[in-house]
């Protein structure tokens, strides 16, 4: 089956979960960039959703509105949902009993913190783990959340900053070549 490496490619290849399992396309042979993908024809699960429990749900929410731009929609009664980047998930041996986390990944932490600073978020001390450089949010009105810079291949392509300012430039490319008068050949007339 073909390697897919677009995004809309990979979204397609979603909607299509239950085609019969020779048409699932998969991804195969993944690199760090472009990690092994593989989409089952019986999947089920289109997504996850996440809940944080505060005592201020209103400063929790504008946190997440408008300092970190999560885009939402409105489910009824004020109760908002926001659209979160794309996830991965890891699977690792429990010291203890069972338990979850959830951490915010980012591709510049240094920047990341510094963003959240100037807009009056507490960020905790900066630790080196194997996996990343990792630090804690101070949630207004919530809890604390993870936030690391990871050092290891992702099962996701991050958009950063530069990614995101190319493709804010291709669109303005495209209308600057389309300006441009084209140059046309004439056939002759024998």
């Amino acid at each position: 089956m073909p390697f897919l490496n677009s995004s809309e490619t990979i979204r397609r290849a979603a909607r299509n979960f239950h085609t019969p399992a020779d048409r699932v396309p998969e991804i195969e042979n993944g690199s760090p960039s472009q990690p092994a993908l593989r989409y089952h024809p019986k999947a089920m699960i289109i997504g996850t959703h996440a809940i944080i429990y505060a005592q201020d749900a209103d400063r929790v929410r504008h946190f997440f509105r408008e300092i970190l731009g999560f885009t939402t929609a409105d489910a009824g009664h004020g109760w908002l949902l926001f659209a979160l980047p794309p996830a991965e998930l890891g699977v690792h041996p429990a010291d203890g009993g069972p338990h979850h986390e959830l951490y915010l990944m980012c591709d510049d932490l240094a920047a990341t913190i510094d963003h959240l600073k100037r807009n009056g978020i507490d960020c905790g001390e900066v630790h080196d783990a194997p996996w990343g450089s990792v630090t804690t949010i101070h949630i207004p009105g919530g809890a604390t959340m993870g936030l690391y810079e990871p050092r290891h291949p992702t099962a996701i392509k991050p958009l950063t900053a530069r990614t995101a300012a190319a493709r804010k430039a291709k669109p303005a490319a495209r209308a600057k070549r389309a300006a441009k008068p084209r140059k046309t050949t004439r056939k002759r007339k024998r």
